[in-house]
This record gives C-alpha cells, sequence and structure tokens, in this order.
C-alpha cells in the first residue's frame, strides 16, 4: 500500500511536467549514470533505458507519460549495479513524444523525453465521399489519405491519389498536412461512376467507388391515351410523360416521383407516378358526367410540363 501511495505524486509529476527537460534541483546528490539512453528512436517492440549507479532496486522507478496516458515501471538488474528498464510495447510502438521521470526513494533525480518516430508506410487508409455527386461542373467528393506504419502511426510524405472512368485517368501526386493529405474529385456531365485510389511505391490502397447521378430535371412533356371519351365512370386515361432529362441530357434517375394535378372549375385533384427509364405514368378512372379536365406535370420545386385539356362526353346510345 505503501508503494501504491509513493507513485501517485510520481504520476502527477510527470502530468505536470511533460516536455521539460531540466531535473529539479535541491535534491540529495545521486551518483549514477545512463548506459544506453536515447532521444529519438523508430517505434519498436522494445525500448531498453539502461542506467548504472548504488541504487535499490525497490525504491527506484520510472515513470513513463504520453499523449494516450501515464505508467510507471520498475527495472530489473543486469548486475550488481546495472539497471534495465524496458519501455513497455503500449507505449513503444506510439509515435510521438515520450516523457520520463526517474525517481529513487521518493525523489525525481533526472527527466527527459524521447521522440518517437513511425516507421516506413505500411497501409494507406482511405476515405472517400460523398459516395454519390449529380453530374454537373462544380459538384465533388473527396478522397481522405492517412499513411500509417505497421503500428498504425500516421505517417508524413507524399503520394498519388488516382481518380479514372471509363474515358479518362487523372494521377496527382499529394503531399501530407498534418498526418493526412485529401483531394477533391469532381463530377463529369454524364451519369456514370468514377473510381479513387491512393498509391505510393507497391503500397496501394482500396479503391473507392463514387456514382454519379443526374442532376435536376429540365422541363418535360405529358400526352395521355384512353380507349374511348365516354364520361362512364369506368374506362381509364393514361397519363405519360415524355422521356425526362436534366441539362446535362441525362435520363433521371428512377423512382423520381411525377405529380399530374387534374382541374376543373375550381376543384384539383392530383395523381402520382414514379419515373422508370425516365418516364412516369399515371391512370385515372373517367368521370360518370360530362366533364373537361385541365393537366399538368410538376417535379416539385424542379420542373414542369405543358398544360393539356381532355374532354369527356355523355355516350349516345
Amino acid at each position: 500500500m505503501s508503494k501504491i501511495i509513493y507513485l501517485l505524486p510520481l504520476l502527477f509529476y510527470i502530468s505536470c511536467n511533460k516536455g521539460k527537460t531540466e531535473p529539479k534541483t535541491n535534491l540529495p546528490k545521486i551518483d549514477y549514470k545512463w548506459i544506453q539512453k536515447t532521444n529519438e528512436t523508430n517505434a519498436r517492440e522494445k525500448i531498453d533505458l539502461i542506467l548504472s549507479g548504488n541504487f535499490m532496486t525497490e525504491d527506484l522507478y520510472l515513470g513513463l507519460s504520453n499523449d494516450f496516458g501515464s505508467s510507471v515501471i520498475t527495472p530489473r538488474k543486469r548486475d550488481a549495479n546495472t539497471f534495465i528498464f524496458t519501455i513497455p510495447k503500449s507505449l513503444s510502438k506510439i509515435s510521438g513524444v515520450l516523457s520520463y521521470s526517474l525517481s529513487y526513494n521518493n525523489h525525481v533525480i533526472d527527466n527527459g523525453n524521447i521522440n518517437i518516430l513511425p516507421l516506413n508506410t505500411a497501409l494507406l487508409e482511405t476515405y472517400c465521399g460523398p459516395s454519390h455527386m449529380v453530374a454537373s461542373l462544380i459538384d465533388y467528393s473527396m478522397i481522405v489519405v492517412i499513411p500509417n506504419d505497421i503500428y498504425d502511426n500516421p505517417n508524413s510524405g507524399e503520394h498519388y491519389t488516382v481518380e479514372f472512368d471509363t474515358k479518362t485517368k487523372i494521377e496527382e501526386l499529394v503531399q501530407t498536412d498534418e498526418l493526412l493529405s485529401h483531394r477533391r474529385i469532381y463530377s463529369r456531365q454524364k451519369k456514370g461512376k468514377v473510381l479513387a485510389k491512393a498509391y505510393i511505391d507497391t503500397i496501394k490502397s482500396k479503391v473507392s467507388d463514387i456514382i454519379i447521378l443526374a442532376n435536376n430535371a429540365t422541363d418535360f412533356t405529358i400526352s395521355y391515351t384512353r380507349n374511348t371519351s365516354f364520361s362512364d365512370g369506368k374506362e381509364l386515361t393514361t397519363l405519360k410523360t415524355s422521356v425526362i432529362r436534366d441539362g446535362y441530357d441525362n435520363i433521371i434517375e428512377n423512382g423520381t416521383m411525377v405529380n399530374f394535378y387534374l382541374t376543373f372549375n375550381k376543384t384539383h385533384l392530383k395523381i402520382h407516378g414514379k419515373v422508370i427509364n425516365g418516364i412516369a405514368t399515371a391512370q385515372f378512372v373517367h368521370p360518370e358526367i360530362k366533364r373537361e379536365y385541365s393537366v399538368q406535370a410538376f417535379i416539385e420545386n424542379v420542373s414542369t410540363s405543358n398544360i393539356i385539356n381532355i374532354k369527356y362526353t355523355t355516350p349516345n346510345f
């Protein structure tokens, strides 16, 4: 229990003095020597700090701290006066600044920093989105690339990003900034798919798909078909649009809703149909009395059709 109490001030000291390298003053003079110590090293499975001095092992501790937390380790003896501190894998494999404080007999007698560098890039982690964009000259998606080493540490450097479709291929060298890089992928004027990836030397990322959808529909025309013009309350009239396209001549997406408004006097009826292969259809039952409808279709807040008039007459039998 007493050792745990002793360690708490040490952890507090490490946390408050991270990044400071000046040893604490007004402490008893203790003769010791670092046999193996480094200020900079690559991330790896094992980092040993070796110390020589006349210490009692049970009173010697090394406090460690990085951006992910703090820890305290005890040494193992190589001989009577040589002590080895092995930094745990959970800290030695993480790139960044690792601060340490050497404590003996409840006094911090030395401290410093080890700059742990990432290894060479082993993986290109990529994110691409949004996964859909509309046909245009201004809409875009974005590919974000994070180069990582084998321990998942972000790395710096440069790599290539590639975007390609059935007709074009664009390759660009991108520099990593603030641990990642990004590049815009602009849409095309035609519907389809764009593929994006990144690579450096023989390391390649996954390929991401970006779907280009049709833009907003332009105005269209409507027509109708029916077997008879009788107002018998039984027959059906079919309303049909022309092939609906966007401003780049792309057929609009299946499932787009088209609303047909039928007006007579001050009464309004509404029916709707979904676009399939660019055409929307809808049906309604003939009225039971003589009537004339004025019909117009809309894709709400986007486009409109022409106006047609449909007359229904009373059969003469």
